[in-house]
């Protein structure tokens, strides 16, 4: 097995090829391992051992964290050319450690394990403790507060995959451990979770969901008291509480869990967005179970039909459609007369849009269609900036003059920069180097669902004229 998937990578970072006889014999080696002593070996930053033959194996395919390991001089078994070339790497300058982006828990299952991510909700817990404690004592004349601050209020939610679940439930014991009260709202998407804080007037809102497009890569989202998706320094911030092991409790006793029904009146907020939406049959292509049945709900009383593709379109958000993969979906389109086709990421919120000759209609389009439908609701006259573009995808912006200049603005592709860039500038409408749309429902968000409907409502105002 470790042979064929190292046979998969004939480049070493240097972009030399790998020595053919050498590199077979190293594959040797490592196969004579397998009967060796297993010995356990615990990769930098990994909580879960590997076997010798996987250390190997990942010390030979220049996996980044053999630089800081101390058993990378293990090289006894490769050719002496291969042993040069790690010589080499080694001796490379470091490179920058991963920047965090949207979210906990880009990584493998063995780096960020189910006891990380309940360790890193509990010390988001303490964290809105602090918070609580702050506002009392600002409230106050006194260093402490006269009268002790209610618990924090956390929405804690899921995805529906198996492991989501487990560090949802790992989750759930150690932030009532510090006593918070948790309002548990089950199955949701990253956008109806945004719904349920603000909606609660929740202190904060901790999301476990998959990540890099399967069910065992698993993470953490978090979100403020005023329903922003954390990202970037706000998570070293958090990190950074977590390397400092603090260990006190601001309340003894169990904050208690209470199940709230909030797909409900989410459904209910949906809906309205597709009223009057003219007839059409919608092609859906994405791995979110969650969207799927809600779409289907929704549709159920509208002259709309939902046509699910029978297996996942693979891609990352942010990257553009591969026309060979896609061209394996049109049969289906075709025979099934859809009118419009979209395919979404894990996460419901990065989007692409298909005509119903199947092809994929440019960013450039759907902005100029969304920007013509808020520019004719935009009665104030006061010339505020209407749409914000993320800063990667400036140069292109540029180039579709679908928007004038001076209601324009950029800010970074992250969501809690998008979400406090639109609520600054007042932008009604977004659009970010993932393929996510944005828009103020009432407050900034990026969904899938809600990016269609406005679609329909845009594409019905147009048939109706």
């Amino acid at each position: 097995m470790y042979w064929v998937n190292m046979m998969s990578q004939p480049e070493c970072p240097e972009g030399r090829v790998f020595d053919s006889p050498a590199f077979a014999d190293d594959q040797t080696a490592l196969l004579v391992s397998l009967s060796n002593d297993d010995t356990p070996y615990l990769c930098p930053g990994e909580e879960l051992p590997i076997n010798r033959a996987v250390h190997l194996a990942r010390l030979r395919s220049y996996y980044k964290k053999c630089k800081a390991c101390p058993h990378r001089l293990e090289a006894e078994s490769f050719s002496v050319h291969a042993q040069k070339q790690l010589e080499e790497w080694w001796n490379q300058r470091e490179e920058k450690g991963e920047h965090l982006q949207d979210g906990f828990g880009n990584q493998s299952p063995n780096e960020f394990t189910v006891q990380t991510g309940a360790a890193l909700a509990r010390t988001f817990a303490i964290m809105l403790w602090k918070r609580q404690f702050e506002q009392a004592c600002r409230n106050g004349s006194d260093e402490s507060p006269s009268v002790l601050p209610p618990e924090p209020a956390i929405v804690m939610g899921h995805d529906l995959s198996e492991r989501s679940l487990e560090m949802m439930r790992e989750s759930v014991l150690r932030v009532r451990e510090q006593g918070c009260r948790i309002i548990d709202i089950g199955g949701v998407t990253p956008a109806c979770m945004k719904f349920a804080v603000e909606y609660l007037k929740a202190d904060g809102g901790i999301h476990v969901v998959s990540r890099q497009g399967n069910d065992f890569a698993v993470g953490i989202d978090l979100y403020d008291w005023q329903a922003v998706p954390l990202s970037s320094e706000s998570l070293y911030e958090v990190q950074n509480h977590l390397r400092q092991s603090q260990t006190s409790r601001y309340s003894r006793n169990d904050g208690g869990l209470i199940p709230f029904p909030i797909r409900k009146v989410y459904l209910e907020h949906l809906k309205k967005l597709f009223q009057n939406s003219r007839p059409a049959r919608i092609w859906l292509n994405t791995t979110n179970a969650l969207v799927i049945d809600l779409l289907r709900e929704i549709f159920q009383e509208l002259p709309l039909q939902l046509v699910i593709s029978p297996r996942p379109y693979q891609h990352q958000p942010g990257e553009l459609l591969d026309l060979k993969q896609l061209h394996t979906f049109q049969d289906q389109f075709f025979e099934e007369d859809c009118d419009l086709g979209l395919i979404l990421d894990r996460q419901g919120q990065s989007c692409h849009f298909l005509d119903d000759n199947f092809r994929e209609i440019p960013a450039a389009d759907i902005i100029s269609l969304l920007y013509e439908q808020i520019k004719g609701d935009d009665t104030s006259h006061l010339n505020i900036p209407l749409v914000m573009f993320g800063e990667e995808v400036r140069a292109e912006a540029e180039r579709w003059n679908s928007v004038p200049e001076e209601r324009i603005r950029y800010r970074q592709s992250l969501r809690e920069y998008f979400t406090r860039g639109m609520t600054t500038a007042r932008t009604r409408l977004g659009y970010d180097a993932m393929n996510r749309y944005w828009f103020c429902d009432p407050s900034p968000v990026c969904d899938g669902i809600i990016t269609l409907g406005k679609v329909l409502q845009a594409t019905s105002g147009e048939s109706g004229q």
